[in-house]
């Protein structure tokens, strides 16, 4: 196997430590609403569209995208 598998690999199991709260990450992101909405209207995406860009629900009541579902820790708008 090369050494990119091998550091792959490496990275997968210490997300895996992570998640179990085996591991503090070493590093983390806080997203602010704004910012998110700053993002989309630069990519003049609408919230479907850029929802289904980053791969999360688009709440259809409310025509928010949930931040919570990318991240549990992010706080809700």
């Amino acid at each position: 196997m090369s050494k990119f598998f091998y550091e792959l690999m490496e990275g997968v199991q210490q997300m895996n430590e992570i998640i179990r709260g085996g591991r503090e990450p070493s590093r983390e992101f806080h997203v602010d609403a704004l910012q998110v909405q700053e993002i989309r209207k630069t990519t003049d995406l609408t919230q479907a569209k850029f929802a289904a860009l980053i791969d999360v629900q688009l709440d259809v009541k409310s025509g928010l995208i949930s931040l919570t579902d990318i991240h549990p820790t992010v706080d809700a708008p």
